[in-house]
């Protein structure tokens, strides 16, 4: 009844250490593809951004002025 649970570190080092290993390698590689996507959709999104602020500036520099 008064038993206190182990905390996580606790169970963590219960663990084997080839199942720590692949924990932390899997964590690594999970984490680090996030990374790369992340970057890459945020490179995508700048180059978007600039293409249309480039688009919009040469059609308003190419619509002919309108006159009264």
């Amino acid at each position: 009844m008064g038993e206190t649970k182990p905390s996580l570190l606790q169970r963590y080092m219960a663990l084997p250490k080839k199942v720590r290993l692949y924990i932390g390698i899997s964590t690594f590689i999970v984490a680090f593809a996030g990374d790369r996507i992340t970057k890459n959709i945020e490179e995508n999104n700048a180059i978007r951004e600039e293409a249309e602020k480039r688009l919009a500036m040469q059609q308003q520099h190419h619509q002919p002025e309108k006159s009264n």
